[in-house]
């Protein structure tokens, strides 16, 4: 079966929290998605960034319920907006980077472009072509969401009867991020709505997306949603925390379909830093876990896999400059 979500967005949070308001993918880029970070007490830089910077963020992370595997990698050209100290204004900036995701089941790419006046806010959009290789029971698609089921057993049976495809499509998006921060504990929003337009078997309206887990209405809007409170102590490289996220696919054909409904999960999340050097080639080097619970689910709360299943991610991130300075 497929991948792990860009947009990722995911545990790349808590791995980023221990030094800057930078992040994916989340993120899981998902779908470029990974979610920043905040600035901790530790931050004490006197001096503003450089104007220019060449930066660099990649992810590799693994994740069951539903499984995936997959690698981003986003090299960003960085300007800064204006000189500050601050703990709030010094990493303000706006960047262009080409993103790429790779997994076993397809490839994605294309552009994105981030917008930081501030370390509360952070503003994103992107654009990516996706070319699905058609293995690993991905791609499967149906003509109507009232039609369609696609759990984890019905897609594995579909694809032994050779009803995944290979084809190609590009996605969307637009991100909102928030961050504050008090003490030793941060809290962060990212809201993101996604855009998808694939090719799709004659008279098939709708697919299964893995990124977000959704059955997804072609040409129509997914609402993605997590909300982290964490722990930062400056005295351990450790972030720790909760998360609970929120999906849901905009059928707007078929709003009392089953796919309509909204999907929610909850759980803790874990990052270590091992390696924290700002403006270095390798600036931050962590590891992360994220576990959640579905609240929320047609087939993952004991319809087909039992509740007590966790969906599960584990990873490592990457980050730093290109150009040291």
């Amino acid at each position: 079966m497929g991948v792990l979500m860009t947009v990722a967005v995911l545990g790349s949070l808590a791995a980023h929290a221990q030094d800057d308001p930078d992040d994916e993918g989340g993120s899981i880029s998902a779908s470029g998605g990974t979610v920043g970070g905040v600035v901790s007490q530790t931050d004490t830089s006197t001096e503003p960034p450089p104007v220019w910077r060449f930066t660099y963020e990649s992810m590799a992370a693994a994740r069951a319920n539903p499984i995936g595997l997959n690698l981003e990698v986003r090299p960003a050209v960085r300007r800064r907006l204006y000189a500050s100290t601050s703990a709030i204004g010094r990493d303000n900036y706006i960047d262009l980077a080409p993103t790429l995701t790779t997994t076993p089941a397809f490839v994605r790419g294309g552009v994105s472009m981030r917008l930081q006046p501030a370390a509360v806010i952070r503003l994103g959009a992107r654009v990516e072509g996706i070319n699905y290789f058609g293995g690993f029971d991905q791609f499967q698609s149906w003509e109507s969401a009232e039609d369609a089921t696609w759990d984890d057993l019905t897609q594995d049976a579909r694809g032994e009867a050779g009803e995944n495809y290979p084809t190609t499509g590009w996605f969307a998006a637009g991100e909102v991020l928030l961050r504050a921060k008090v003490s030793d504990f941060a809290i962060l929003n990212q809201s993101r709505l996604l855009y998808s337009n694939i090719q799709l078997n004659d008279g098939d309206n709708v697919f299964y997306e893995i990124t977000y887990d959704v059955l997804v209405a072609n040409q129509d809007i997914v609402q993605v949603n997590d909300l982290s409170t964490v722990w930062v102590p400056e005295s351990m490289p450790l972030t720790a925390g909760a998360r609970w996220s929120y999906v849901r696919a905009v059928h707007t054909d078929e709003p009392d379909s089953v796919a309509a409904e909204a999907l929610h999960r909850v759980g803790p999340l874990v990052a270590w830093t091992f390696r924290s050097d700002e403006g270095e080639k390798v600036g931050n080097l962590s590891a992360f876990a994220l576990a959640q619970w579905w609240l929320s689910h047609p087939y993952r709360t004991g319809q087909v896999s039992s509740q007590a299943v966790p969906y599960f991610v584990l990873g490592v991130s990457v980050r730093g400059d290109l150009r040291p300075w």
